[in-house]
């Protein structure tokens, strides 16, 4: 698992600092004095860092407070995307911080299908991407760390099948129980897909995923827009990136409903629908975004660029450090 440049600074606020001060006066409990990120929410901070579940925080937390013992921190990021926080860790931590990122490009798709990694599943779901519309396919994917209740996968089933939105789902170990009840000529669910492949197919015009760093990073590679689900962890400060900091796309939010957090079809219709509209100003100016993201993703990583500099100054650094020792 990575995790974005922008978690770091949150984590050591958390460590040293305790929980972040509020503004005054302020009733969305918005923090400031976290160096290195914008304005965020307290609630979004408590979601992060599980505040409800103090074994998890705590362990969490322990692994961070590991850093003191570090001679360098490698972020699986570039340096444009996340220019403040760079900067601001670099000012903290008292050995060098090099952003090293994007490293899906040594993932790039393999578009040939007679790859010995290709299988009928694999050929199925291409075969289906390519028969549809460009940009029209919602790509659907929560990740593989954490299971959503199945109340929450109705929910969501019921919303893509309302929409009128095509969609391929990877749904795991729901995909056999929801294909009965979310098939059809718009909609395919399967248990797994090659995501990079996927997000790069001409056909698919937004991802609704959790927010996990690799997604985000595959996304802005893909240079297409992100809804974001978050539901822990650095999912949180990521999506909120997306949607105020980069705005190559906006955020899901969930809410009490009985006894469990989630969202409801309504909420989730309404997202769909909004988001893949791609005839709106809203719509255009987000996968505009989208697209310059993806330009300068290809420049930090192309020959000479930001990737190339900072992976040359640290494997220096760390050979001159090896021959002093």
């Amino acid at each position: 698992m990575t995790i974005a440049a922008g978690y770091w600074p949150t984590a050591i606020e958390f460590m040293y600092s305790g929980r972040p001060k509020t503004r005054r006066n302020d009733e969305d409990n918005h923090v400031e004095n976290i160096p290195g990120i914008s304005s965020t929410h307290l609630e979004d901070l408590q979601i992060v860092f599980h505040e409800n579940n103090p074994k998890g925080m705590e362990e969490i937390l322990n692994c961070f407070s590991m850093v003191s013992k570090a001679q360098y921190l490698l972020v699986n990021s570039f340096y444009e995307l996340e220019a403040q926080t760079f900067d601001s860790l670099k000012a903290t931590f008292r050995f060098p911080v090099y952003p090293i990122g994007p490293t899906n490009r040594y993932l790039e798709p393999k578009l040939d299908q007679h790859s010995s990694f290709t299988t009928t599943t694999t050929i199925d779901y291409l075969k289906w991407l390519d028969s549809q519309p460009a940009g029209s396919v919602l790509y659907v994917s929560f990740g593989s760390f954490f299971e959503l209740s199945s109340t929450q996968m109705d929910e969501f089933a019921v919303a893509l099948c309302s929409s009128g939105v095509r969609f391929l789902w990877v749904a795991r170990g729901e995909a056999s129980r929801l294909k009965e009840t979310c098939g059809g000529d718009k909609g395919l669910v399967v248990p797994w897909c090659d995501q990079l492949r996927v997000l790069c197919h001409t056909s698919v015009g937004g991802f609704w995923s959790h927010s996990g760093w690799n997604s985000v990073q595959e996304t802005i590679y893909a240079g297409i827009p992100m809804l974001g689900f978050p539901l822990f962890l650095d999912q949180v400060p990521n999506s909120r990136k997306i949607e105020e900091d980069w705005k190559i796309g906006w955020r899901v939010k969930r809410a009490e409903i009985g006894s469990e957090i989630l969202v409801a079809t309504d909420d989730i219709l309404q997202h769909i629908q909004r988001f893949m509209d791609l005839e709106s100003c809203e719509g255009k100016e987000t996968r505009k975004r989208a697209r310059e993201l993806k330009n300068m993703c290809n420049q930090a990583t192309a020959k000479g660029g930001s990737f190339d500099s900072h992976l040359d100054a640290f494997v220096s650094d760390f050979l001159k450090s090896n021959i002093n020792h």
